[in-house]
């Protein structure tokens, strides 16, 4: 009777599902890149050897950014433009892009800036932006700028058909994509390449912007894939307008990528393969080069840093409550073929995908937190007694208050006693309710809860037990940011100390109230300590001190407070 039941279950499942079988194997997990636009040099200059000292620049950025990816296991998939690859040839280094061939670890396409060659060797000229829609003068530009990448892939052994192309450029116009892409035999284009493309989206942030990972029809024999910009730009970008530096600091893209990881959460909740779940970030050479700043006055590459290691330590390869590893690092030719993978195994989902797409629909299994996530940033998970509690503290980016993102990892769990107060309780579905927080269960399904109170009284928020965060940034220069958390008044040491042990710095030394508590520390010597408290009394102390001038390298800050010891590493970088 028991083989009957379930056989009927199965049947109602594949029913619902548009007599697609539920899903057989473990769920793909988050691709996550680096996008790397290898942007255009110096152009509408005859003086070759300003173009030639841009050019190394821009390489030597670059080749850190290689060494840098594989040190950690990050996959990059680069786009260049034929401006940079006439220099790369003319000077011998095709060589560069050997790890970024087809079977390398990495993955290296086209992308034409609205640039024409002149007859001067490296000078280029650019042209204006309406160049671009016209058909014949947009042929112009990708037969300049292609043949010098095609020349950097010959230079490594490969033919033009290895060539992806990048299509998130200026020098294109409407029905281009299906032109390019879709040609007669013979070949109208001045060059050889049959293109595998893929398509930059920019814009508000969605998981399924611009057709997330969609094509543009459902031919199965399409070569068309579209990789929107998940993360925005990383440091300061004045080209490509406020997304570029709104995006361009790690709390943004920690942000970003948990939303990015609840709907994954979601899908394998509950057991529906529905989509190809990826993330990225972009960075252009000029934004790696020594002196570069970010929006935060803190170098690009430290971004990077920081982004990739909270990555790797909290998703890229764990495992979450399901079992199911979260992440992996992976290059845009592995994600086109993860997709193409996923719709030949779920083509009903494949199509109501489609579907939805075509209708203007955004298939978010949490719209209502996604959608309230936009206006906050990321700033640290909560340290709290259970376990299977998760709290991220968000940031509101209009009122500079804190907003919660929060779900349990088992069953339901109570709010109290990690917040307490009055909140403002956001579901998925986008409805709300006000609830004190002993009336506040937690489940499975992700909520956002902003603290509210009738009186105007905010959050009060007593830790159930002490602990050390990670400092941020880390690795850092000059000056980086320590919490750490009191469940109860103690007195309290935060010290810092070299690889020999040696002390270097008192941060904290003296009688502290239960809250959350963070310090200020400046690797550059004079007034380095600040620390500001936010327990329930409202009270907060300031402690002073000189530092030596510390150079680079790593340390250690160790807080003690009673019978609590903790010990966490730190990095200066200079």
């Amino acid at each position: 009777m028991r083989k009957y039941q379930l056989s009927f279950l199965s049947l109602l499942c594949a029913l619902m599902l548009g007599f697609q079988p539920l899903r057989s194997q473990s769920p793909m997990p988050i691709y996550i890149t680096g996008m790397v636009h290898i942007d255009p040099l110096i152009t509408n200059t005859t003086d070759t050897n300003a173009v030639i000292a841009s050019y190394n620049s821009h390489r030597n950025a670059f080749l850190w950014y290689v060494r840098y990816a594989d040190s950690v296991g990050l996959r990059l998939s680069a786009q260049m433009t034929g401006v940079y690859a006439e220099a790369c040839v003319r000077r011998g280094n095709a060589s560069d892009f050997a790890a970024f061939m087809p079977g390398g670890i990495h993955h290296l396409g086209t992308h034409s800036h609205l640039t024409v060659k002149q007859s001067l060797p490296y000078v280029w000229r650019t042209v204006s932006p309406g160049f671009g829609i016209n058909r014949d003068t947009a042929r112009q530009v990708m037969a300049d700028n292609i043949p010098w990448v095609n020349a950097v892939f010959s230079g490594n052994g490969y033919t033009s058909a290895a060539n992806w192309f990048f299509h998130g450029t200026m020098a294109s116009y409407p029905g281009m994509d299906t032109v390019l892409f879709r040609y007669p035999i013979p070949n109208p284009y001045p060059y050889d390449n049959v293109f595998q493309m893929c398509e930059a989206v920019r814009n508000d942030f969605w998981m399924y912007k611009g057709g997330f990972l969609t094509e543009p029809s459902q031919s199965a024999d399409t070569n068309f894939i579209k990789i929107p910009e998940v993360g925005g730009i990383i440091g300061y970008d004045q080209v490509h307008g406020p997304q570029g530096m709104v995006y361009g600091t790690v709390p943004y893209q920690r942000r970003d990528f948990l939303r990015v990881y609840i709907e994954w959460r979601e899908s394998v909740r509950r057991g529906t393969p529905d989509a190809v779940r990826y993330f990225n970030w972009m960075i252009h050479p000029y934004q790696l080069v020594p002196g570069a700043v970010g929006t935060d006055g803190r170098p690009p590459r430290v971004h990077i840093q920081e982004l990739v290691a909270w990555l790797r330590e909290n998703f890229v390869g764990r495992a979450d409550e399901s079992g199911n590893v979260v992440a992996q690092f992976a290059n845009v030719e592995q994600i086109r073929n993860a997709y193409k993978s996923w719709r030949q195994m779920y083509p009903a989902y494949h199509q109501q995908l489609q579907a939805k797409l075509s209708n203007g629909q955004k298939p978010l299994y949490l719209p209502g937190i996604v959608r309230r996530l936009d206006r906050t940033y990321h700033d640290t998970r909560l340290t709290i007694a259970d376990t299977n509690l998760v709290i991220h503290r968000m940031m509101d980016t209009v009122s500079h208050q804190p907003v919660y993102l929060t779900w349990s990892r088992s069953g339901n769990r109570p709010l109290e006693p990690a917040l307490t107060g009055w909140f403002r309780m956001i579901r998925g579905d986008s409805s709300t309710q006000n609830l004190y927080s002993s009336a506040i269960s937690i489940g499975l399904e992700p909520l956002v809860l902003e603290p509210s109170s009738p009186s105007g009284v905010g959050l009060s928020s007593v830790p159930m037990e002490f602990g050390l965060e990670q400092n941020y940034p880390n690795p850092f220069n000059p000056t980086t940011t320590i919490r750490f958390s009191l469940p109860q008044r103690e007195h309290v040491t935060l010290k810092v100390f070299d690889v020999l042990g040696r002390e270097v710095a008192t941060l904290v030394d003296g009688e502290l109230s239960p809250g959350e508590h963070s310090v200020v520390f400046s690797a550059g010597g004079a007034r380095l300590l600040r620390k500001e408290s936010f327990g329930p009394d409202g009270q907060g102390s300031t402690f002073g001190g000189d530092a030596k001038d510390l150079p680079s390298g790593v340390y250690f800050y160790q807080l003690r407070a009673s019978k609590y010891i903790q010990t966490k590493k730190l990095v200066i970088t200079k």
